[in-house]
């Protein structure tokens, strides 16, 4: 059985080998050590993957466009969904979907176009679309209301930052940072261009 092995850059011929199968390079990995920045199960899952997930899931982006953002082969693509649908963290994702805290920026100079506001963006998914009362219940929540234990309290002081802005994402990782919840029920909610 011949299996794709590679994919010349230069000429983009494929080339075929019996018998092996696509070597994993970083940029494919589905899982990675547990990011302890990040909670389980999303922290298990890689940048590379979050980022794939969330630009199919969460922009009106072609296969072409994805490829370009991933800068990775269709064979490379294919073999991540094979891998992610196999993960157990990266299943979770499939199922529940992907909080925008927990989501990715674009390569640098791109925009995709969100599917439900329409907009275009440079971090996926959407923070515009991805309001504080959403229900994203990730298993440490689960962990925390069976021990009695309460989530951060909301943060008093709302910032006029639009979602999505380099500034409003800096004032969320102060918020976690601080012990706080990183949306404020009323923080600015613009409409402009994200």
């Amino acid at each position: 059985m011949k299996t794709l092995f590679a994919t010349q850059a230069m000429a983009g011929n494929s080339v075929w080998l019996t018998g092996e199968a696509m070597p994993i390079s970083r940029h494919t990995r589905v899982s990675s050590p547990n990011d302890k920045r990040i909670p389980p199960p999303y922290g298990k899952v890689s940048a590379s993957a979050r980022l794939l997930y969330a630009l199919t899931k969460y922009t009106r982006s072609s296969p072409k466009e994805v490829r370009r953002f991933m800068n990775l082969s269709q064979a490379e693509i294919d073999l991540m969904w094979r891998e992610m649908r196999v993960d157990e963290s990266a299943r979770y994702i499939i199922e529940k979907g992907l909080p925008a805290m927990y989501g990715e920026p674009l390569p640098e100079n791109c925009t995709a176009l969100c599917t439900k506001c329409n907009r275009l963006v440079t971090w996926v998914p959407c923070v515009s679309c991805c309001h504080h009362n959403e229900v994203f219940v990730d298993r440490a929540d689960k962990v925390r209301g069976r021990k009695g234990e309460e989530l951060p309290p909301e943060c008093d002081e709302p910032t006029k930052f639009l979602p999505g802005s380099s500034q409003k994402i800096a004032v969320m990782k102060y918020r976690v940072e601080m012990g706080f919840q990183p949306f404020c029920s009323k923080d600015a909610m613009g409409v402009g261009r994200v």
